[in-house]
């Protein structure tokens, strides 16, 4: 048996909002074609599992109310409310579709399948990709997100009695994830994310740090637009690492987004597949069981190739660069990883890096006492 699993199913292509919405769940059938091509299933490296059974409502109300659970059921099926706008439908982002709860119960019963995977079926990490949907909160969709299977996933853990470390990676903060978690103790959510003064949602400063048992559990770390992979392993050493040895987790829920990739339309991050591989790394180097998510990612190029990158990793061998033949011409896919890397003049990277140590400093103060750190 390999040592990390891929759980896919094509009906996560039915989580699909309309023909021009962001959100195209191609990418994840992509992700498959560039791995099967490479040849990865088939030497053994991985295994490609199909998820188990749909979520149950009982699944979902771990995290969602009732009232928000029925009111995604009846949307699903056509049926008109009073108002959809206090449940987050209705708006560009998260527009109902039909199908819309069947294809939900997919994509987080492939996350409740990744939870079983490395709690009772012998894996070290489970990635599902169509997953990671961090800003659906307890009665709102928002953000492409109906429900959170991020804070799904956590609360299994906890009650298993694990202390979890969700950590973030998106480009977005993990705001809905946070907010399901924001009085816990026993849920240490960490977010690198693009500062919400210029990115959606608007949230996620260093003094959102958690509420009552809560308080320090929360982590969040803002980066200036044109971050780069430097600034991304350096607020790793400087803070995610030190946070996470004092928490001392024994279960990892690990949410990949690939919006922060320096292509995406949609963030103003600067990240390579470099960057993107060495935070993998330094997560699976926690050697803990790893529930690896999805999330956001909008171009078409480069998810695929990030999203196969993060499996490769799981399972510990290192992909060949160059793609396949067989790989459509048509998607401009040459490489796995990035051959450029962007440019940052001497001016911005000043600011970038005076965003960072503005960051890192108000952690210090406000979130590492908390845990025992100075």
């Amino acid at each position: 048996m390999a040592q990390a699993a891929f759980v896919y199913s094509d009906r996560y292509l039915d989580y699909k909002f309309s023909e021009s919405h962001p959100l195209q769940q191609k990418r994840l059938k992509m992700t498959v074609q560039i791995l099967e091509a490479l040849g990865h299933f088939d030497s053994g490296a991985s295994d490609l599992i199909e998820p188990q059974r749909l979520a149950t409502v009982d699944d979902l109300l771990r995290v969602h109310s009732e009232e928000y659970v029925d009111a995604v059921r009846r949307l699903s099926a056509g049926e008109a409310l009073d108002s959809m706008r206090p449940f987050g439908f209705g708006r560009a982002d998260n527009p109902p579709f039909p199908g819309m709860w069947e294809a939900s119960l997919v994509y987080v019963g492939g996350t409740v399948e990744c939870v079983r995977l490395v709690t009772a079926g012998g894996y070290k990490a489970a990635f599902n990709p169509a997953g990671g949907l961090h800003h659906a909160m307890r009665s709102k969709a928002a953000g492409f997100c109906t429900f959170n299977d991020c804070a799904i996933a956590a609360d299994m853990l906890a009650e298993m009695g694990h202390k979890v470390a969700y950590i973030d990676i998106d480009a977005h903060h993990g705001d809905g994830t946070q907010a399901l978690a924001y009085g816990r103790s026993d849920i240490l959510t960490i977010s690198i994310h693009e500062t919400g003064q210029t990115l959606y949602p608007g949230t996620g400063f260093p003094g959102d740090s958690g509420e009552g048992d809560g308080v320090g559990y929360s982590v969040n770390i803002p980066l200036s637009p044109a971050s780069t992979d430097c600034h991304f392993s350096w607020v790793f050493d400087e803070l995610v690492t030190p946070i996470l040895s004092a928490f001392a987790p024994t279960a990892v829920v690990l949410q990949v987004g690939a919006d922060a990739h320096y292509a995406d339309p949609l963030a103003h991050l600067a990240l390579t597949t470099a960057g993107y591989e060495d935070m993998i790394r330094r997560v699976m180097a926690l050697n803990l069981p790893t529930v690896v998510l999805g999330g956001g990612g909008y171009n078409l190029w480069a998810v695929p190739r990030e999203y196969a990158l993060c499996q490769g990793i799981l399972a510990g061998v290192e992909l060949p660069d160059d793609v396949p033949a067989t790989i459509p011409g048509e998607w401009g896919i040459k490489y796995i990883r990035d051959r450029a890397t962007p440019e940052i003049d001497a001016e911005n990277m000043k600011d970038i890096w005076h965003y960072a140590h503005t960051t890192a400093k108000a952690l210090k103060e406000m979130v590492f006492p908390i845990h025992g750190l100075s």
